[in-house]
């Protein structure tokens, strides 16, 4: 007997029994979303001590069995439709996500990670920041120092330029950089631009025109004295991987069929930056970047003394102040594989 109605067998029917076992599911499931707003209230621990009800742990562990049986739908005794199947799997992600602690990451982020990197070993700057820890914080205090870039309240100039020196050194992505750094992907982009600006700003400060003596490479070596005694460094074009819109891919895909920009720069025999001079597109030719280059006072191209010159590979143009290989001069080494 149940409810005032008279049993009709002694076993109930099939039918009988799923409508039961159906109303029971529905009323655990509202029972259970109820509980998930108190969990949401930080209750979830109140919760879990619960036995009286059928409470969400009840509806985890049906949900569990369902999931570790091999048998169809049918031969069980819950019978769910697709909403209430969604409700208790919304439940189920739910409950996860307020009771279980939250996962701590391997490596640390945000201010433990700026503490372990300027903290710990020199390698390890090293290979953040690709500069070593004393060169990190003399760079630090000359852009403290002069004005160019300034603390702020959830960010000091130290994390600024971390955050700058990562995603140019290991070619980071925003998202990769927010979630290293614990910060928006607005203030990431922010402190990024802020510090590029600051970093151009000390660039002829640091881009010093080539010493006109004669260098030490070339001095105590038989191969290069007397012959390079005039040259003051060496000119090339290198291509960087570019992202660009789709209607600029033409210009800015190379021989290779690579998108890239076609940066010029010029170096010591000690290898020590005097120039470099990016943004053109990877279709662009070496000796046109270095025309445009000359042709333009306002790149302030480090004057060349008379009787100086750099040396330049066969992409180039031999004039004045610019010595590039004669025409059919092998100086490639794969020019010389394969002959005697």
């Amino acid at each position: 007997m149940l409810d005032g109605h008279k049993r009709q067998s002694a076993t109930p029917s099939s039918s009988g029994r799923r409508k039961r076992s159906r109303k029971a599911t529905g009323d655990a499931i509202v029972d259970a979303m109820l509980e998930i707003a108190a969990a949401s209230k930080m209750r979830a621990s109140a919760i879990m001590k619960n036995e009286d009800r059928f409470s969400i742990s009840k509806c985890i562990k049906v949900l569990d069995e369902m999931q570790d049986k091999s048998t169809g739908m049918d031969d069980l005794d819950l019978e769910l439709d697709e909403m209430e199947l969604v409700a208790a799997a919304a439940g189920y992600y739910y409950y996860n996500c307020i009771t279980r602690q939250t996962r701590c990451s391997s490596s640390p982020s945000g201010s433990g990670f700026m503490n372990e990197v300027l903290e710990g070993p020199d390698d390890l700057c090293r290979e953040m920041f690709r500069m070593d820890k004393h060169v990190f914080h003399k760079l630090c205090n000359t852009l403290r120092h002069r004005g160019m870039l300034r603390d702020t309240a959830g960010v000091m100039i130290e994390e600024q330029l971390a955050i700058f020196l990562n995603i140019v050194g290991h070619n980071e992505r925003n998202r990769v950089i927010q979630e290293r750094f614990q910060h928006s992907g607005e203030t990431i982009s922010r402190h990024f631009n802020n510090v590029l600006k600051a970093i151009k700003s000390l660039s002829r400060e640091f881009l010093q025109p080539p010493n006109i003596s004669t260098a030490s490479e070339i001095l105590n070596s038989n191969r290069f004295y007397p012959y390079f005694k005039d040259c003051v460094g060496v000119i090339d074009g290198m291509h960087i991987p570019a992202h660009v819109p789709a209607k600029d891919q033409s210009r800015f895909r190379n021989r290779k069929g690579v998108l890239s920009q076609n940066v010029l720069a010029a170096c010591t025999f000690d290898l020590q930056f005097i120039f470099v001079y990016p943004g053109w597109e990877g279709s662009a030719a070496d000796s046109r970047v270095l025309r445009a280059v000359l042709d333009d006072p306002d790149q302030n191209f480090p004057h060349i003394p008379e009787g100086k010159y750099y040396l330049v590979d066969a992409g180039y143009s031999n004039m004045e102040g610019f010595l590039s290989p004669y025409p059919g001069v092998r100086y490639h080494l794969h020019e010389y594989r394969g002959r005697g």
